[in-house]
């Protein structure tokens, strides 16, 4: 399952912070950033519905997280 999600990740450094937290909560799972889209789009490729669990991460981090529909 591919989720697709807007965000407010505005630089490479807070990708890349993002990207450690979430790979630890989902090991097995594929993710990555596409900082150049107007929506900052977080993709998150997972065999479950992780998708309250990613927004409650990017939160607690201080960053705004929706899914993009």
């Amino acid at each position: 399952m591919v989720e697709v999600f807007k965000t407010n990740v505005m630089h490479h450094t807070d990708a890349r912070k993002m990207e450690l937290l979430l790979r630890a909560a989902f090991p097995d799972c594929v993710l990555n950033f596409d900082l150049d889209d107007c929506d900052r789009i977080f993709r998150i490729v997972s065999t479950a519905d992780v998708s309250e669990k990613v927004i409650a991460i990017f939160h607690e981090q201080q960053f705004a997280c929706s899914v993009l529909s």
